[in-house]
C-alpha cells in the first residue's frame, strides 16, 4: 500500500515495513518499520500482536492511511522539517489527490502554527513545483494568487480557512506533517514514477549540444540541482526527438505562438 491507498502486488520474498493490527488497543493499526519479509511480518505480528493488517473494505482502508499522516508540532525550517521527517519517518507528506489533502487538512486543523510545511518544493532552475517524495498527481489546491514560483518558496498547507496551499520562504518556522509510510516503499519494491520535464536552454550559441561531453555537463548540472533541492532517488535520461535529435533549435514562428500578441492598429 502506498499514500494515495493503492495497492501493489509485490514479491513477499522482498523485505519493506509492515502493518499490524491489534484488537484490543485505542490504536488498532500499527506501523513498523523494521523491514521483514511477508512471512517473517506475519509471524512477528502474530508473536507481538494479532496478526497482519487485513483491509475487507473502504473503510479499513482510510484508517490504516489516515493513521500514516503524523503532525509534528514543533517550527522548524522547511529543511529542518525535511531531514526530520525523513530520519523519524519516511518522509514530508506529499498531497497527490484530493483524498490525501483530505487527511491532510484534519491534522493541520490541530497545528499551533497558521500554516504547516508540506513536501512540496520549488525548483528555480527547471522551474516547476514537485513533491520531494518522487510523488506524481495532477491535484492542487493552491490559494488564490499564493502560487509564487521563487527560488528559496517551499508549499505549506492553511491550518485554518480553508486548508488551502501557499508559497512560503523555506527559512520559516512551522509545525509540518511527516508520512510513515508511502511512494519509498514502492520504489524498494521495484515500482517507480516518472515524471518527464521540458528544458530550454539559453545562450548555447557557443557549445555544440551534439557534443556527448556538452550534454554529460548539462545532464550532471541537473543532477546535482535536483539532490541540492530535496529529490529522492531517481534516474535520468533523455528523450530523443523523433529524428534521433535530444536538442533542437526553437523556430521563429513556435517563439511567436508562445509570445504575445501585438496590439491591433
Amino acid at each position: 500500500m502506498i499514500t494515495d491507498g493503492k495497492w501493489n502486488d509485490v514479491n513477499c520474498d522482498k523485505s519493506r515495513p509492515f502493518i499490524c493490527y491489534r484488537g484490543d488497543a485505542a490504536q488498532k493499526y500499527i506501523l513498523i518499520t523494521e523491514q521483514k519479509s511477508w512471512t517473517e511480518a506475519q509471524r512477528y505480528n502474530r508473536e507481538n500482536h494479532t496478526d497482519l493488517a487485513s483491509v475487507r473494505n473502504q473503510t479499513e482502508n482510510q484508517e490504516i492511511l489516515q493513521n500514516n499522516l503524523i503532525l509534528v508540532q514543533e517550527n522548524k525550517s522547511w529543511g529542518e522539517a525535511l531531514s526530520y521527517c525523513r530520519q523519524h519517518y519516511v518522509d514530508l507528506v506529499s498531497v497527490p489527490t484530493e483524498q490525501v489533502q483530505n487527511w491532510v487538512k484534519r491534522r493541520a486543523q490541530s497545528a499551533s502554527t497558521a500554516h504547516v510545511w508540506l513536501g512540496l518544493r520549488y525548483s528555480c532552475d527547471l522551474h516547476f513545483w514537485f513533491w520531494v517524495s518522487g510523488e506524481e498527481g495532477r491535484y492542487q489546491n493552491w490559494a488564490p494568487g499564493r502560487e509564487t514560483g521563487e527560488c528559496g518558496h517551499t508549499g505549506a498547507v492553511e491550518s485554518g480557512a480553508g486548508q488551502q496551499w501557499v508559497s512560503l520562504p523555506e527559512t520559516e518556522k512551522l509545525n509540518f506533517i511527516c508520512s510513515k509510510h508511502g511512494i519509498k516503499d514502492v520504489c524498494d519494491s521495484g515500482y517507480g514514477k516518472k515524471l518527464l520535464v521540458r528544458m530550454e536552454l539559453t545562450d548555447t550559441a557557443l557549445l555544440n549540444m551534439r557534443d556527448p561531453a556538452v550534454r554529460r555537463a548539462v545532464f550532471q548540472k541537473i543532477e546535482v540541482k535536483l539532490k541540492e533541492q530535496g529529490m529522492p532517488e531517481f534516474k535520468l535520461r533523455w528523450r530523443r526527438q523523433p529524428n534521433g535529435e535530444i536538442f533542437y533549435q526553437k523556430k521563429e514562428d513556435e517563439e511567436k505562438k508562445e509570445g504575445c500578441k501585438k496590439p491591433e492598429v
